[in-house]
């Protein structure tokens, strides 16, 4: 996430998931771009690996963050509405279940996903 060039923000609601809308990522210092993807209003962040530093700063921003995740743009966001983002299909190589790469989240974007 720390080296994306791009987020795929959209709403989830009752009525289903809006279109995703692609949106530039600067390249700025973990506390500017946790800064910037919280001021796009990003409530909850998917994303592939993500830096420690990075996450903390976001999840103090209150920006819940879902890391580890790899898979097609929409299949994510519907995995992650419906409850179904802990089957394994979405989790990337080197994902472990426990110890130090963990998965706390909410959010989405990030440079690791897959175009539609």
């Amino acid at each position: 996430m720390d080296a994306a060039a791009r987020l795929y923000l959209a709403e989830m609601g009752k009525a289903g998931i809006s279109k995703p809308r692609e949106v530039g990522l600067p390249s700025l210092h973990f506390i500017q771009l946790a800064d910037y993807i919280s001021s796009l209003g990003v409530d909850v962040l998917i994303c592939g690996a993500i830096s420690r530093s990075l996450e903390e700063r976001l999840n103090q921003l209150g920006v819940k963050t879902v890391s580890w995740i790899s898979g097609n743009v929409h299949d994510v966001m519907v995995a992650y509405r419906t409850g179904e983002l802990d089957n394994d299909d979405y989790f990337m190589p080197g994902y472990r279940r426990r110890g130090r790469c963990r998965r706390k989240g909410r959010g989405f974007g990030g440079g690791r996903l897959k175009g539609r």
